[in-house]
């Protein structure tokens, strides 16, 4: 695991762009799919890609509207929480082959816990339908990722 310092200039981009993307969802009446985090939701999410994308070496080429096929850094699906000991968290839909990365952190700082494969995390004994339905893979079955 490694720890990523986003400097405060790039928290308050990635902040900026997360405001966008609620704001543009709100205005078109997108549903919230993934739960009822509001913008805190799409904050923790565009920090988290945004160190992914930094602790990769790579620009963050943030999007602002949804692209399930295209992941949302270099490829890979970023998966965030605020919670040390947090789950990544996979839908139906995400994309079997697909790479999915768990950042967890807030504020600042945050940590790559680690990866799996869409198929891999789709595993029934990780189905929840509380707090909302999703596979909560734990962070025990993530492979770890070398800088």
């Amino acid at each position: 695991m490694t720890t990523v310092r986003l400097e405060p200039w790039e928290w308050r981009a990635a902040v900026d762009i997360a405001l966008d993307r609620y704001l543009r969802a709100r205005a078109i009446d997108r549903p919230e799919v993934y739960g009822e985090g509001g913008v805190l939701s799409d904050i923790v999410g565009a920090c988290g890609e945004w160190a992914f994308a930094k602790w990769l070496g790579v620009l963050y080429e943030a999007s602002l509207t949804p692209d399930h096929q295209r992941g949302d850094v270099a490829g890979w699906g970023v998966r965030a929480t605020p919670r040390d000991n947090g789950s990544l968290l996979l839908h139906r839909r995400d994309a079997d082959d697909g790479h999915f990365v768990l950042v967890t952190g807030q504020a600042l700082a945050y940590t790559v816990r680690g990866y799996i494969l869409g198929a891999a995390g789709k595993k029934p004994e990780y189905w929840r339908t509380k707090p909302r339905p999703a596979f909560f893979v734990p962070q025990s079955a993530l492979a770890p990722l070398f800088p």
